[in-house]
């Protein structure tokens, strides 16, 4: 993050549920992190999901959000400490007090809204919120709704399309696609037998094709596998991968590198 606010300049990390900030950029040196900050309590009694939101532009209302899974809630992030949201921020559903496991928290396909896949029990639930809000509008909360996504309770890796509204998620070998605006879910691609998906991430734009991408990769037991996917304007995968990658061990994690 960047601006003229400390809470507005900071780098955050995630370490065993708690969270720490490291101011950046705006003076020359080496920035070290510093402890974990507390909940609004005063106290470190708190587990963080490994998922941040935070706000596109500088005058984000609330510029860092964060998921406690200890307590089921949200919170906004300052310099020093974990804040509460205030009442008048919620009305489709509370931010201090959600009540169930998040599954994935990512950028939506409208600036500054965020995609909350969450499960109450065995229902999957979608929670979007935003982290602008107005003097005269100070409501984030956009909307609740039991998800028509059959499985992704039990989902290995999803991800969230920022150009489409579309949430892509993965169960054993199959890829299915839930549409954010109808509440409809479609299967979209089966990957080999003997193959479950570890990872999945979006990507907005592919370099010189203009499209969007999702890649996915998968475990059979003793090798890993790397698979690229097109993404079409309405969110669609096609027929089949474009690249398919092999000779992996099992694979956790990945990110782009720009």
């Amino acid at each position: 993050m960047s601006g003229a606010n400390p809470w507005q300049r900071m780098g955050i990390a995630i370490n065993n549920g708690q969270l720490h900030t490291n101011l950046v950029g705006g003076f020359p040196g080496s920035k070290k992190w510093g402890e974990a900050i507390v909940n609004p309590a005063g106290v470190y009694d708190y587990d963080i999901a490994p998922y941040v939101a935070g706000g596109s532009t500088f005058a984000a209302t609330y510029p860092v959000v964060v998921y406690d899974k200890k307590y089921k809630r949200f919170y906004s992030v300052g310099a020093n400490a974990l804040g509460a949201f205030p009442a008048a921020a919620s009305t489709v559903f509370d931010m201090n007090n959600v009540g169930m496991d998040l599954l994935l928290l990512d950028s939506a396909n409208v600036t500054d809204r965020y995609n909350a896949v969450m499960r109450e029990g065995s229902t999957p639930y979608l929670l979007q919120f935003r982290t602008v809000a107005a003097t005269d509008d100070p409501v984030v909360t956009v909307a609740k709704v039991a998800m028509n996504a059959p499985d992704i309770a039990n989902a290995t890796a999803l991800a969230s399309s920022t150009l489409t509204p579309h949430i892509f998620y993965a169960v054993g070998n199959r890829l299915l696609k839930y549409e954010t605006t109808s509440n409809t879910s479609t299967e979209v691609f089966n990957l080999p037998a003997g193959e479950s998906v570890t990872k999945m991430d979006y990507l907005k734009g592919v370099a010189g094709t203009g499209q969007q991408r999702l890649v996915v990769a998968t475990w059979n037991g003793s090798s890993g596998k790397v698979y690229f996917f097109n993404i079409s304007a309405v969110g669609d995968l096609g027929s089949n991968y474009s690249h398919v990658f092999n000779g992996f061990n099992k694979i956790i994690d990945f990110a782009y590198k720009y």
